[in-house]
């Protein structure tokens, strides 16, 4: 009930907006507005990580899970809405769907979103948030260019030459520095800093972004942390499959042996361990700053990875272990406290859900795809996944339907037309081992017609329109 009567006044607070204000855009509403209607408008701090999957990566998150989970909700079932870095950071700060947003591959694309301007840091600051961000913005972004939209910022440039980790160049209000120092750890330090500085300005809210290579691969690991426990690997039926004729003939050429994952798993367990390190300063800084009741925090992944699953060690397929990522949200007296959300929730809820707790409407002239987290009284029923072809993955183009209980994936080939379908009964399979459109029994083909009616509907659904 709280909840509820919460959501009545935010929307109380948007209609009161935006009759002040004759319909304007978002970006003309001054703070000042809330706080004349008696609405106290939180901090916002996102955390993203780079290539964590859900299953199997939080064990090396303690503080994360005591900060976050224990302090606010964790959501169960949340999925990247491409598994890819570039659409999916630029659906975290647009709540649109790459179809929408225009951000839809890995290498010069993320100036596209910038040029839109719909983004939440320039909503955020428009509405008189100050505004930070600190570590890695989008691939290939050019570390000269300044961000858009931020008071401070501090962005490095990770490549295929350079690494995420160490002696990193970074531009830091318009300086380039290469900075000798461990990335997540500076960016620790940065973020402490921001926060620290706020104080200065306690009469306005902050927005601040903290995104971590971590735990992204070829990494280097703190010393601390490079020989630390790992527990054992346990592979997965997934991992484990041996008989994949069912699946698309680009998963079948791909192979990984288990000795490199068992690699890969520890590699990318301690490098979040530096991330735990984080949050813990963040964390301590929110409590010494008094803050940290007034804070709505996020903790995600911008997209998953495959540790073997069905052959595959890469991101950018629709499997479960390389779309579900780990959503945490926290603010204390409104969200609720060691609990569990099943719902399913994407990407494209996040910026909504910062909207949202700030009091700002959503500019009309550009819709958002998602809903706000904040809200209880909604439940999805299917999740959108969409993903066209990049250089680093074998995948083709395709799209997908998680349905809770099924998913169904059509790829397409240079010209649209469907080349492969899978459809996974994930109530019986949850390993998703048998695809039952090649499985070789015709007789248990579901009829996926209403399914791919619904998924091309999909694909260009804007706003309120979208699953």
């Amino acid at each position: 009930m709280k909840r509820r009567a919460r959501n009545a006044w935010r929307t109380l607070v948007r209609v009161a907006l935006v009759w002040m204000i004759g319909g304007a855009h978002l970006a003309f509403m001054p703070a000042r507005v809330h706080a004349a209607l008696g609405y106290e408008q939180p901090n916002i701090l996102v955390i993203v990580t780079d290539d964590q999957r859900l299953a199997g990566t939080m064990v090396a998150l303690p503080t994360v899970r005591r900060w976050f989970g224990d302090a606010g909700t964790t959501f169960s079932q949340a999925f990247d809405t491409t598994p890819l870095c570039c659409p999916s950071r630029a659906t975290l700060m647009s709540g649109q769907f790459p179809h929408n947003s225009g951000v839809i591959g890995n290498t010069h694309d993320g100036r596209t979103l910038w040029e839109q301007d719909s983004t939440i840091q320039r909503y955020l600051q428009d509405a008189g948030y100050r505004t930070g961000f600190v570590g890695k913005l989008f691939n290939f972004w050019p570390v000269e260019d300044d961000p858009s939209y931020f008071d401070r910022w501090a962005i490095f440039h990770p490549s295929n030459r350079t690494s995420g980790y160490d002696r990193a160049t970074w531009n830091i209000q318009g300086t380039l520095r290469t900075i000798d120092r461990y990335s997540t750890d500076f960016i620790a330090a940065q973020g402490v800093r921001f926060i620290r500085d706020a104080e200065a300005h306690d009469d306005r809210p902050w927005y601040l972004e903290l995104s971590t290579y971590a735990p992204h691969l070829r990494g280097i690991m703190e010393p601390q942390h490079a020989n630390a426990p790992v527990g054992p690997f346990v592979p997965t039926p997934a991992m484990r499959e041996s008989d994949r004729s069912d699946k698309p003939p680009f998963v079948r050429r791909e192979h990984v042996s288990r000795s490199k994952i068992e690699v890969l798993r520890a590699e990318q367990l301690r490098l979040l361990m530096s991330v735990d390190d984080l949050v813990e300063r963040i964390a301590h800084t929110l409590r010494s700053t008094d803050e940290a009741r007034n804070t709505l925090a996020v903790f995600v992944s911008d997209n998953a990875f495959s540790w073997g699953e069905h052959g595959i060690r890469a991101k950018g397929y629709p499997y479960r272990a390389g779309v579900q990522v780990p959503l945490l949200v926290r603010w204390p007296d409104h969200v609720e406290e060691g609990a569990s959300d099943r719902r399913l929730v994407a990407m494209v809820d996040i910026a909504p859900t910062i909207l949202d707790a700030a009091g700002l409407p959503q500019d009309a002239e550009a819709p958002m795809d998602g809903r706000s987290l904040l809200d209880d009284s909604w439940s999805r029923r299917r999740v959108l996944m969409e993903y066209w072809h990049w250089r680093g993955s074998s995948a083709p183009p395709w799209a997908s339907l998680w349905g809770g209980d099924y998913q169904y994936t059509e790829y397409y080939d240079g010209h649209g037309e469907i080349v492969f379908r899978e459809y996974y009964d994930l109530d019986a399979d949850p390993w998703q081992l048998t695809n039952l459109l090649h499985d070789g029994r015709p007789g248990n083909d579901p009829d996926v017609t209403v399914l791919h009616d619904r998924l091309t509907e999909d694909r260009t659904c804007v706003g309120t329109a979208c699953p």
